[in-house]
């Protein structure tokens, strides 16, 4: 079977990094071995021949054999009597990552498959033209996780969105307030993320994919609150504060999201747990200056 699976998703995502990056600090002549040893870089192949190359000829190229864990070597790597082309093929049907095994140039790649592809090209290129050294190095590993922090976020809301009125008067700042509070105990919050993620985390050996399943009731609840949110009225003077709590809350509604993505999409993932925190302060600075906002008009 193919070995991208539950708890070894990550660990395998991050040992292909890790190793990676001990080959480049090693010596030039250190890194041809080690790589040579390893199939990946034959005599003076071309970067495209390299990046291309399928050994085994079954149709999987050498670069992603090794992200799913298969032998780039041996067109049936576990003698299952089933291609390893068709265990791939199958596996990313069923997690919605699919690439194209015939060759065409059409392709539609996890980010993880385009995070291990562009991290083994930027290896290849660097050691063919020479420039392995510690410097270079640090640059990378900066560059990789700066890619796995960055992510775009989907569903921008703009002003022109917002509802907003004429009557900035105590009471309809006063009124706003009262349906914030009415929208979220209408639809309460269950279980924390951060609960949810300690589970999933378990005793730190055996991780619990599962755990991850709750997360979906917090999307549930946080999108229900939005749409709530983005239809109600606003007095004009906060219209932009409401802008950023709808924004804030909607980036921490595709973290969340991509934090399910665990079993399918690991960098993106891991790339969501690290903003998750950052992402929850930003919408917790957005609350405090609209709850300032309204307190100053209703004191004056």
């Amino acid at each position: 079977m193919v070995w991208l699976k539950n708890k070894r998703i990550i660990l395998v995502v991050l040992a292909i990094v890790v190793l990676v990056l001990l080959f480049l600090i090693r010596t030039k002549s250190r890194f041809e071995a080690q790589v040579a040893q390893n199939g990946l870089i034959r005599g003076d192949a071309t970067l495209a021949e390299t990046v291309n190359k399928d050994t085994d000829l079954d149709g999987v190229l050498d670069w992603e054999e090794r992200l799913w864990g298969t032998d780039p070597t041996k067109s049936d790597t576990n003698d299952d009597g089933t291609p390893d082309s068709v265990e791939i093929t199958k596996l990313k049907e069923t997690r919605g990552a699919t690439t194209n095994l015939d060759g065409g140039e059409e392709e539609s790649l996890s980010q993880t498959d385009r995070f291990s592809r562009e991290l083994f090209s930027t290896v290849v290129a660097l050691n063919q033209a020479g420039e392995i050294d510690q410097a270079t190095t640090e640059k990378i590993t900066s560059s990789l996780s700066e890619k796995i922090k960055n992510v775009e976020q989907k569903r921008v809301f703009l002003i022109s969105e917002i509802k907003t009125t004429g009557d900035n008067s105590s009471a309809a700042f006063n009124k706003y307030i009262t349906q914030i509070a009415d929208i979220y105990k209408k639809h309460p919050a269950g279980e924390s993320v951060i609960e949810i993620l300690a589970e999933f985390v378990n005793d730190g050996a055996n991780v619990n994919p599962d755990a991850l399943l709750k997360l979906g009731s917090v999307v549930e609840q946080t999108s229900l609150v939005l749409e709530e949110l983005a239809r109600m009225s606003v007095p004009s003077e906060i219209g932009p504060l409401h802008l950023e709590l709808l924004n804030a809350l909607q980036k921490l509604k595709e973290n969340i999201s991509d934090i399910q993505l665990y079993d399918a999409d690991p960098i993106i993932a891991m790339g969501a747990v690290s903003q998750y925190e950052a992402n929850t302060e930003t919408l917790d600075e957005v609350l405090v200056k609209l709850g300032n906002k309204v307190r100053e008009k209703l004191n004056n």
